[in-house]
């Protein structure tokens, strides 16, 4: 079961399993655009809504 968490303003879904948060992806223009991590989750920055390639191949690039 895949969870998304949503807010807004600037935009932060968190994609989570039943036992593991999977990664962050944010939304905001006011940071850089890339990957960092928080502890141990990925966390994926972009400035427009990735397409579902791009989001895809960030996601397997952060595990």
């Amino acid at each position: 079961m895949l969870i998304i968490e949503s807010h807004v303003r600037p935009i932060i879904c968190s994609l989570a399993n039943k036992t593991k948060k999977i990664a962050m992806i944010t939304i905001d223009k006011k940071i850089a655009e890339g990957q960092r991590r928080l502890g141990d989750v990925p966390v994926i920055n972009y400035h427009r809504i990735p397409s579902r390639a791009q989001l895809t191949v960030n996601l397997q690039d952060a595990e």
